[in-house]
């Protein structure tokens, strides 16, 4: 089994960890040059990423040449997944990837601008992950094959939420608390899509899509979002700062 994923605060890294198989970061495979890849399973685990999918999931997905027997995915989501599984589906029509499965899981919402983090957090046991990820991993093993929620509900929301999202030019909101930035280069290392240059300090490039992965990762907590509803920031207790590095900063290999 290989699954490919995207992750900024190892939310998805967490969950392929718990499925099992081979992990496969996108952004380390979009910087190189091999998208040849088959398995008798392959899957993805993707964030919902302001209502829709990650447009580098999307880049991806359209260079890879994936071969399988079952394909799955599973999108990550805080507070209302929308329409996501829908777009994902879509999104592999659109390629030629036909996903026999698509689930979603609820967990720690850490979109800053808009949900209190710390209470993300504190209400994480209510959202029973593992408890949800039991029977999705059940379902995967068994080869079921089922669409999960896509529905005129889930539609409606995620055309609202889509409105919503729309600002692009999300670097010029970020800005650095210069008195706690130590230039330590992490959130360098931690951006998938190689859009942070160090000068004096961190400045973020016009490419940013808002991931969050710089600002959570910060070890000074120094990479402030103007507009923020929360000052605190996350990542998953089940996944290492080093994994999330590894999953960003280098280029895919075999070897």
């Amino acid at each position: 089994m290989t699954i490919f994923y995207f992750t900024a605060t190892g939310n998805c890294l967490e969950i392929v960890k718990k499925i099992g198989g081979k992990g496969v970061s996108i952004p380390a495979i979009l910087k190189g040059d091999q998208f040849d890849f088959e398995d008798d399973v392959i899957g993805l685990v993707v964030p919902n990423h302001h209502a829709n999918i990650p447009i580098h999931v999307k880049e991806f997905m359209n260079k890879a040449q994936l071969k399988a027997n079952y394909f799955f995915g599973i999108v990550t989501y805080g507070e209302n997944n929308a329409d996501a599984n829908e777009k994902l589906l879509k999104a592999g029509k659109h390629c030629g990837i036909s996903f026999d499965y698509i689930n979603s899981i609820k967990m720690v919402d850490s979109s800053f601008v808009y949900w209190d983090i710390k209470k993300q957090i504190d209400t994480l046991p209510k959202k029973k992950v593992d408890e949800h990820l039991t029977i999705i991993r059940n379902e995967i093993n068994q080869r079921q094959k089922r669409i999960y929620g896509v529905n005129f509900a889930n539609r409606a929301t995620g055309f609202i939420a889509s409105i919503v999202s729309q600002e692009t030019k999300h670097n010029e909101r970020f800005y650095i608390e210069e008195d706690k930035c130590i230039q330590c280069g992490i959130c360098l290392k931690v951006c998938p899509i190689d859009n942070i240059m160090m000068g004096d300090y961190p400045m973020i490039q016009d490419k940013c899509i808002r991931c969050g992965a710089c600002t959570h990762n910060c070890p000074q907590n120094a990479i402030r979002y103007r507009g923020e509803k929360s000052r605190d920031r996350f990542r998953n207790q089940n996944v290492k700062l080093s994994e999330i590095i590894n999953a960003n900063d280098f280029v895919y290999s075999e070897s």
